[in-house]
């Protein structure tokens, strides 16, 4: 059985590095390779040790580990969590040996980092950018804002992970298309981010919609170009952000809206079979009668 890496903690983000030493201890080893265009996270586990992942994440395991499948906090949470492009299920490996290795990913071509959770680290993700996490995290979502949704390339719905129990913590690793770079904002500075390019923050930080262009407050840029919708985010606070915008690739790919769209588009279709069943069965009704 391979062992695991000595620095598997290096991208480990923390705000605070002498809790690292407590992550070590507590939670599963992990070393992400592969960055930044076609990132995966291998993590070994210990006898009764678990992580929970989205259940599209997999890619390869070690043959022994144990899988189970449920929601994973309550109906709320897994509603929620479903908004925002997460899975309503999730799945919980345990390992049953020493050093078994779950290795995990996710469909686009894109980066993915470890991001330290407790109870000052609540985080905030993109559309569909959780991928796995040790057992003691809630994964839900928040609405991103009016603007947000509709001019900014921005899933009406983010992300959202916390900690479930106070005290304790944990880490999630997440991902999505393109690298994500992280900028560290200093008090009196912003920082304008491209619509679409949002990857993560706190989840206490606020960010603001506007325009660039000096003309016409931007208007002019606006509708000259198409373009000039930025995120404004203010200092101090610390932002990450994606180099490439998951919705416009799925535009480029003939999908109107990203994924958000799909789900409405099979609701439209699942209504119309609907109602069109309905309509049978009342003219049979009427014939019969």
């Amino acid at each position: 059985m391979a062992q695991p890496p000595k620095q598997a903690y290096d991208t480990l983000t923390l705000l605070d590095e002498s809790k690292k030493q407590q992550f070590q201890q507590n939670a599963f080893v992990y070393q992400i390779k592969g960055r930044p265009a076609f990132s995966f996270g291998d993590i070994w586990l210990q006898p009764g040790q678990k992580v929970i992942a989205d259940t599209k994440a997999l890619l390869w395991m070690d043959g022994q580990v144990d899988v189970s499948t449920g929601i994973n906090g309550n109906i709320c949470d897994s509603i929620m969590r479903n908004c925002s492009g997460e899975s309503c299920c999730l799945n919980t490996y345990t390992g049953t040996q020493a050093n078994q290795k779950v290795s995990f990913g996710f469909e686009l071509p894109g980066d993915m980092l470890a991001f330290g959770v407790n109870d000052s680290s609540k985080w905030v993700f993109t559309y569909d950018a959780f991928i796995a996490g040790t057992d003691n995290l809630n994964i839900s979502c928040r609405f991103s804002g009016c603007l947000a949704c509709l001019c900014a390339d921005i899933s009406m719905f983010l992300t959202t992970v916390s900690i479930k129990n106070q005290n304790d913590m944990g880490i999630v690793l997440a991902g999505s298309y393109g690298m994500i770079e992280r900028h560290d904002i200093p008090e009196g500075q912003t920082l304008l981010v491209s619509r679409g390019l949002f990857f993560a923050a706190k989840e206490d930080v606020n960010f603001e919609i506007g325009l660039i262009g000096q003309e016409c407050l931007g208007l002019l840029n606006l509708g000259c170009t198409g373009g000039g919708i930025i995120f404004r985010f203010k200092g101090p606070c610390t932002i990450y952000t994606q180099s490439k915008s998951t919705i416009q690739l799925l535009r480029d790919f003939g999908i109107p809206g990203g994924k958000r769209s799909q789900g409405k588009v099979f609701a439209a279709i699942a209504i119309k079979i609907i109602l069109k069943l309905l309509e049978i069965g009342v003219k049979a009704a009427a014939k019969g009668g």
